[in-house]
């Protein structure tokens, strides 16, 4: 099997652990399994199991569905193919979302709405038909976007094309985990249980609820059944919006969905159906109207798993529907749609954790090669962010110790703080720093935040900055900073999220079948991965020195460390709060200094 595998291998020297990876991969993939990885940044995951992938769909003759979360991820993806193609030719093609390859973009395109209202008004210039593609290399968007604009093409319908002729599929997760995407891709593309790769995994369980999460406006809901039906063959849909509206409860079982019919749904279905047809350009343009088709077209499934399902009104004006465990819809999903699964993160937490969380047995394999680099972890003691401990006098100690370490560490440091309020009242409490300070934002586009993290990383060879950024926010996940683009990451605090009534129930149904795990799963474990994704910015790339903390005294606590890692949990060390910069002295400047 090596030898087969090192067929679609990019590198001739394969790192520690990577064959054993692309083993089990692809042993996983071609008996139809689903197998969890777990494994650091930076020991070549991508690759491994991308060579496994390729392999067994050559002897399965499956086509192969790798999700990426962002961007920059999938172009990470389309140079490791490139690479595999010097040796082995590769047929394949990244697919983006319709809003992100038209040049009319106005975030209105649920389910290609307004991509058919724009063609039909002839306000599109780019309709000629696509016949051939020819043979464009490499594959990256900004390629695929210009050539089929000089060819006077759509380039989302360009990429399609693309995608219909090739082996390897490279598309973001909502055509997997969004209901309407997922039908057009496998429909468009004629995907019959294809492989599946998913990068960055550890958020699964959440983007398998997505299949089913709705949320529109009760008035829009009301208005599309009584406005656009010339009948009253929807009277069990209204007695269900009249029902959930009339209670008192926070939470509605989904039990009350045995007041529509399945007669009603398959009716309601080509209802929708007209509906999108007939609809006003000013319903077109309206992301509540759209809201609300979408939620009424996602009662067909919801029928089917009333068990798992909540519905709550948000603020008087909103309904929401919500799955509660993720194990009821996998099938649906994912195991249904695909022959063979691979999921890889760094930050799953263990067997047992993706097991209670998924609510499902999978094969599980964690790999923790040598690193090259010299890397430190720390824990601080000594300090705390819970919120009935946050004064002014903390942020202000935080702000005093942070300035001291930024003073000592060569190249950028990533700062994360457990929210934006936090990180901003830090950094009022700031007075100098000896780097420049760049500050993550919420209000930043998404290009204007790309500027940002380019100039920030454009500072490591020139003294150095510091980035000031948010634990599971846009820049704690899925970017990358290579070598001295972040030589250091420390993380304030342990970013739980604010408990709800739909959590608290999420919890004790965990702790149904999974016992004592549901508080675990529900809050600490989404915690730990935040905070540990954070970390991990600054341990991709060789380098010879790295230091990360986690300044917080929860990170003591049991059921903490036993989400964290291997390659945190083997390395800790434990140092008191205002001890830190000391200690981070003696790894940059190789002396001890006087406390």
């Amino acid at each position: 099997m090596l030898q087969d595998i090192l067929k679609y291998f990019p590198y001739d020297n394969p790192r520690e652990g990577q064959i054993e990876l692309a083993e089990r991969a692809y042993k996983a993939l071609i008996k139809g399994e689903t197998l969890v990885v777990e494994a650091p940044n930076g020991i070549g995951k991508t690759s491994a199991v991308l060579s496994a992938a390729l392999l067994a769909s050559e002897k399965s003759e499956r086509r192969v569905l790798y999700l990426t979360r962002t961007h920059s991820q999938t172009d990470r993806v389309v140079e490791e193919v490139e690479r595999i193609s010097e040796k082995t030719e590769v047929k394949y093609a990244p697919i983006r979302g319709m809003a992100s390859l038209c040049p009319f973009n106005t975030g209105l395109f649920r389910e290609g709405v307004f991509c058919s209202f724009i063609v039909k008004k002839r306000m599109c210039n780019y309709t000629r038909s696509i016949d051939e593609v020819g043979d464009i290399r490499p594959l990256f968007t900004e390629v695929v976007i210009l050539e089929a604009l000089r060819r006077g093409q759509c380039p989302y319908a360009f990429s399609l094309k693309l995608a219909r002729d090739s082996t390897l599929i490279i598309a973001n997760y909502i055509y997997v985990f969004d209901m309407f995407y997922s039908t057009y891709l496998f429909e468009k593309l004629q995907l019959n249980r294809p492989l599946l790769i998913i990068d960055e995994a550890h958020n699964v369980s959440d983007r398998i609820l997505d299949f089913l999460r709705a949320k529109a406006r009760i008035d829009r809901l009301y208005d599309i059944l009584s406005r656009y039906s010339s009948d009253t063959g929807f009277n069990g849909t209204i007695k269900l919006l009249d029902k959930i509206c009339e209670s008192n409860s926070k939470l509605i079982s989904g039990e009350v969905l045995r007041l529509v019919s399945r007669e009603e749904i398959s009716k309601l279905r080509n209802f929708l159906n007209e509906v999108l047809e007939r609809s006003e350009e000013r319903d077109l343009m309206d992301s509540s109207f759209m809201d609300a088709v979408k939620f009424l077209r996602k009662l067909e499934i919801a029928v089917n798993n009333m068990e798992n399902i909540v519905f709550c009104r948000e603020g008087g004006r909103y309904l929401a529907m919500e799955p509660v465990l993720p194990g009821d819809l996998y099938n649906t999903v994912l195991g249904d749609k695909f022959s063979g699964i691979v999921m890889m993160s760094g930050t799953f937490g263990g067997k047992e954790a993706i097991s209670a969380e998924l609510g499902i047995e999978l094969d599980y394999i964690e790999i923790n090669p040598g690193r090259e680099e010299d890397l430190h972890v720390f824990v601080a003691e000594g300090i705390t962010t819970r919120y009935k401990k946050r004064k002014k006098e903390l942020y202000k100690e935080i702000a005093d110790v942070l300035s001291e370490i930024v003073g000592i560490v060569k190249g950028n440091v990533g700062i994360f703080f457990p929210s934006y309020q936090f990180m901003e009242r830090v950094y009022e409490e700031v007075e100098s720093m000896d780097k420049p300070v760049f500050l993550e934002s919420r209000e930043r586009t998404a290009r204007e935040n790309r500027e940002m993290i380019n100039n920030f990383k454009k500072m490591a060879d020139a003294g150095g900055a510091v980035l000031f950024g948010v634990s599971g926010g846009r820049n704690s996940e899925g970017e990358d900073f290579v070598g001295k683009e972040m030589s250091s990451a420390v993380v304030i605090g342990l970013p739980y999220r604010k408990p709800n009534d739909l959590m608290r129930l999420r919890a004790a149904k965990i702790n149904e079948k999974f016992p004592g795990m549901g508080y675990k799963v529900v809050f600490t474990l989404p915690a730990v991965r935040m905070a540990v994704q954070a970390a991990a910015r600054s341990t991709r790339g060789h380098r010879k020195k790295v230091t990360v903390a986690f300044a917080d005294d929860r990170y003591k606590r049991s059921d903490v460390i036993d989400f964290l890692p291997l390659w945190v949990r083997e390395r800790i060390s434990y140092v008191k709060w205002k001890d830190l910069p000391r200690a981070f002295r003696e790894i940059w400047e190789g002396v001890a200094s006087s406390k």
